[in-house]
């Protein structure tokens, strides 16, 4: 009997205890209740920093960001030091983490937002040691949200009516004159714009001088791949199948490389490297660009030699000077062309 009552005495003590704890536990849950409304302080604190001298837009981005991981982590840093304290024998029926949230915060938060403050271009070299205890002082008159080096105010000058006593024949009438007015103002940054999660930016449309001609561009890869290219008698399946592949990128890498080179002309001396085609500004730089594509693949289908390339480049560039077009709707025939077809019409060797 006295042994089941030991038992029994064990499990109540036990089941005490660990009632203690949860209610610890949701004491530190319900710290919410603290004086300071810690989910909004980043977005208050964060419009106060981008108003500060020496923020720019950079740094207002980044601001919120930061903060919010600073009262991530202090949250989680607390309520462990709280629980500490609940748990100890002696103080375990007297603390309340509600109370001693915001003061432990404030010693976290503190830190980061001086890190931010001090940071800026122009903070003064006194900034690191006076900032905690400026911001210390700050919250006992009632500022939790000011900064170290204040709002960024500037003078802003403006042309207003002002009604004015002038003396008109010996008699003061009011007259109202234009006067330069200067006000004192606070000049802000704005934040750049960020994805959230799951959202994208607008994309920023660039300035392709060929851009009209792209699908063009690739259309004409297509054909050469299927009308000539797949049709000539050494070509394997391989080949074949990457002919549509390696000419398209090339065709996506000649657009933005003849822009560049075009634009290199007019900006700056970088243009001694660039190529009279690319220098010429218009469609010839794409259409040596495209050749120089295709010869690759007819001379690694059938070499003639080490100047291959240069001999096929020089054949297709003839073609042109005797009346054959250039662009997206060339009629330039390839370098081993014609070769007797295994078919005049279609690709045999694979299908793209």
């Amino acid at each position: 009997m006295l042994f089941a009552l030991l038992i029994v005495g064990a499990q109540s003590l036990t089941l005490r205890g660990l009632r203690t704890k949860l209610d610890a536990l949701q004491a530190t849950r319900n710290a919410s209740n603290a004086s300071m409304d810690w989910g909004t302080f980043s977005s208050k604190y964060c419009g106060e920093f981008c108003q500060m001298k020496g923020v720019d837009a950079a740094r207002c981005t980044v601001c919120e960001q930061r903060m919010n991981f600073s009262v991530a982590e202090g949250h989680v840093a607390c309520a462990v030091q709280c629980q500490g304290k609940q748990t100890d024998e002696v103080t375990e029926s007297e603390v309340d983490c509600s109370q001693r949230l915001d003061k432990c915060m404030f010693a976290y938060i503190d830190k980061a937002s001086c890190r931010l403050e001090c940071g800026t271009d122009g903070a003064t070299a006194n900034c690191p040691a006076g900032c905690a205890a400026f911001k210390t002082a700050a919250r006992e008159g009632g500022e939790f949200y000011t900064t170290f080096f204040g709002h960024n105010i500037v003078n802003v000058t403006s042309m207003e009516n002002v009604t004015e006593q002038v003396e008109v024949n010996g008699t003061m009438t009011n007259t109202t004159v234009e006067k330069e007015v200067v006000t004192k103002e606070v000049l802000g940054v704005e934040p750049l714009p960020v994805a959230g999660p799951g959202e994208r930016l607008p994309p920023v449309q660039a300035d392709f001088r060929f851009h009209e001609n792209e699908s063009a561009w690739l259309k004409h890869a297509s054909s050469y791949c299927a009308t000539y290219f797949c049709n000539f008698e050494h070509v394997d399946s391989y080949l074949c199948v990457e002919c549509p592949n390696r000419l398209n990128n090339s065709v996506e890498h000649s657009l933005m490389a003849c822009r560049v080179g075009c634009d290199m002309h007019a900006t700056d001396n970088v243009a001694a490297n660039a190529t009279a085609q690319e220098l010429a500004c218009d469609s010839d730089c794409m259409t040596t660009a495209f050749e120089t594509a295709t010869c690759a693949l007819e001379c690694e289908m059938q070499s003639t030699g080490p100047n291959c390339r240069s001999e096929c480049n020089a054949h297709k560039a003839n073609q042109r000077a005797n009346g054959k077009t250039s662009g997206p709707e060339s009629n330039v025939l390839p370098f081993f062309w014609p070769d007797p077809p295994k078919n005049a019409t279609n690709g045999s060797n694979a299908t793209f």
